[in-house]
Parts: structure tokens; C-alpha cells; sequence
């Protein structure tokens, strides 16, 4: 079912039950009208035809009401595999991809998943040459209504011979070569670039490194030269704002905020917000910041009855989960 924020139900689809055991596999509900995949309150539905003559699927896409979005039908009895990227965006395996916010079939696919406050996804890199013979590379995103933005041809000299880039956050991307040598922010409004000049920091840069955008700061990880671990910040135009950091295990960054090692929580210009465990909570890998929330459970719970704490990211509780009374609700959906 899917429902809007006031918890009305918008509309509803069968789901199946799969069960792989070895090499069997069961399924349970109505096979020939299922919901195969769903996200950001969009749904895809498969039918299956079988009969004397026929025996072929259909899938259909639904806006979060219930609209057809658009449907198509295979050629043959062959199952395809659908999955949700984000926003909307759904991969059909080896047919194409539809984007639900442009209403938009492509031939294309992409594999990256769309966040949901990316602007654009990195798509490719095609390489080439200008009139003068010169090699090029060209980056491409892809925006969540399926439209391709290029930066235009870029010197490989100039930019890396084997360029990629990140996503597209408030306007800004990286664009990186695998050697870390020539590392550019991208505005793509304004198809402006900004290198990154200091080699003390791409000097520790390497294939474990990572570049996340959050507000109008890069946050980059790397290794110091006692081979531990660090990470920097920097702002738009690639100029450093925090200086190296040594963390232990892990860092995740969500909401202008660093959550460091699973507990200590900073803001992206190194000042201390709150821990977890200061509030008996504990953190782990599924835990992270959405829309200025993050659900955390509580020390020494049993699994099978978490107690949950919902902290906003200045580290204030807005309730606990045994605070939660059902007995209002519209409607229980199990």
C-alpha cells in the first residue's frame, strides 16, 4: 500500500512471497498481478498472460494514485528483473528505464542509484577527440527525468586521462582520475571548474577514496602516512575548511553533519554536536540522518524488542519509540 504523510492509503498492489531454498523456489499470491518493485510512491506492477495461445508479461507503472504511468509487454515468457534506483527511476534488465518525474521511457540504463537530494547522477565518461586531433573526455550526468547534462569536450591532458564524477548536490560535482592527480569541482549551472591546487591532500588520496557532498562542503577521506585513517573537508571551490581528522572505524555523512566511528556527531566544520552513547544509544551502519532525523537504538536491547530513541541532528530527543501510541491510528498495515 502506499500512503501519503496524513496516513491515508493512496492505493494498494498484490505483493508476492518468494522463498529460495537451495534450488527450489516457492511463490505465494496472485502471480498474474503483482507489485515487482516500488519507490518514492511510485509502483510497478507485472501481469502474466498464460494461456492456450498467449504467454507473455505485461508491466505497468503507477503514480502514487493509482495512475498508468506507462506499461509495455515482453516478446516472450521471460521474466524481467525491475529495480527501483530512486525518485522514481526504474530499471527494467536489458529493456531500458523509465523515468517516472519526466514521464519517460529510455533505451538506455544506468545501474546508479538516484539519491534523494541528488540533483543528478554521474551517468558515463565518453572519450574523443576536438577538431585539432586532441584527445577529450566528456562527463555526463543524468538528471531524475532522464535528461543527459554534459560538461561539454574536456582536455584529457588537462582534466585525467580516466576521469569519473560524483553526483550532482547543489549544483556541485567532483571529477576525479583514478591517479588523484588532477581533482576539479564542477558547478553545473554556471559549467565552471575549480582544482584542486595542494598536493598534500591528493598526494594521500587512493582508490579507497571517497568524495560526499553535503550542504556546500566536500567531505574526503585518505590515508596519513601512518596509514591511518582521515578525512578533510572543503568547500565548493576546493579550498580546505577543516584540515585532516583521524577517525578509527567509519564516517557517514548525512544532513551537514559527520557521524564519526558510529557516535560522535559533527557538524561539517568540526564542531562537536552530540554522541550516542552519551545518551545510552548505540549506532550502527543502518543508522542515518533523513530530512534532519535519525532513528537509533538503545544500549543492550534485545533484537527481536529494540527500543529506538529519534534524535534530530542537534542531538535532541523528539521521542522515544515506547512513546508511540497506536491507538489513534487510521489504520494498522502489517
Amino acid at each position: 500500500s502506499v500512503l501519503d504523510k496524513k496516513g491515508f492509503i493512496c492505493s494498494s498492489y498484490n505483493k508476492l512471497n518468494i522463498t529460495d531454498i537451495g534450488s527450489e523456489r516457492s511463490t505465494k499470491g496472485d502471480t498474474s498481478n503483482c507489485c515487482v518493485a516500488y519507490g518514492y510512491g511510485y509502483s510497478v506492477v507485472q501481469k502474466h498472460y498464460s494461456g492456450f495461445s498467449d504467454n507473455y508479461y505485461e508491466y505497468i507503472v503507477f503514480d502514487p494514485n493509482g495512475k498508468k504511468l506507462y506499461s509495455f509487454t515482453t516478446e516472450d515468457d521471460e521474466e524481467i528483473k525491475v529495480t527501483h534506483l530512486g525518485q522514481g527511476v526504474f530499471c527494467f534488465k536489458n529493456k531500458g528505464t523509465f523515468f517516472c518525474q519526466g514521464k519517460k521511457w529510455t533505451e538506455y540504463q544506468t545501474s546508479n542509484e538516484f539519491p534523494s537530494n541528488a540533483e543528478m547522477v554521474y551517468y558515463n565518461t565518453e572519450y574523443g577527440e576536438d577538431d585539432n586531433g586532441n584527445d577529450t573526455l566528456e562527463i555526463l550526468f543524468l538528471t531524475p527525468k532522464g535528461e543527459k547534462i554534459s560538461t561539454g569536450k574536456l582536455s584529457r591532458e588537462e582534466y585525467g586521462w580516466d576521469s569519473q564524477a560524483t553526483n550532482v548536490f547543489n549544483n556541485i560535482a567532483v571529477i576525479y582520475n583514478y591517479e588523484y592527480d588532477n581533482v576539479f569541482s564542477y558547478n553545473v549551472k554556471e559549467k565552471t571548474f575549480k582544482k584542486l591546487n595542494d598536493d598534500t591532500y591528493y598526494n594521500q588520496m587512493s582508490e579507497d577514496t571517497e568524495f560526499i557532498l553535503s550542504g556546500e562542503c566536500i567531505v574526503a577521506n585518505m590515508k596519513g602516512e601512518d596509514d591511518g585513517k582521515y578525512y578533510a573537508v572543503f568547500n565548493k571551490n576546493m579550498d580546505i575548511l577543516v584540515t585532516p581528522v583521524k577517525y578509527t572505524s567509519q564516517i557517514d555523512v548525512y544532513d551537514n553533519r559527520i557521524i564519526v566511528d558510529f557516535d560522535s556527531v559533527y557538524d561539517l566544520y568540526d564542531n562537536f554536536i552530540f554522541s550516542f552513547s552519551e545518551n545510552e544509544c548505540e549506532a550502527d551502519a543502518w543508522c542515518r540522518l533523513n530530512d534532519g532525523v535519525i532513528f537509533v537504538p538503545k544500549e543492550n536491547t534485545n533484537n527481536d524488542e529494540k527500543e529506538y530513541v529519534l534524535f534530530d541532528n542537534n542531538g535532541k530527543k523528539v521521542f522515544e519509540s515506547n512513546e508511540i501510541d497506536s491507538l489513534s491510528a487510521k489504520e494498522i498495515i502489517v
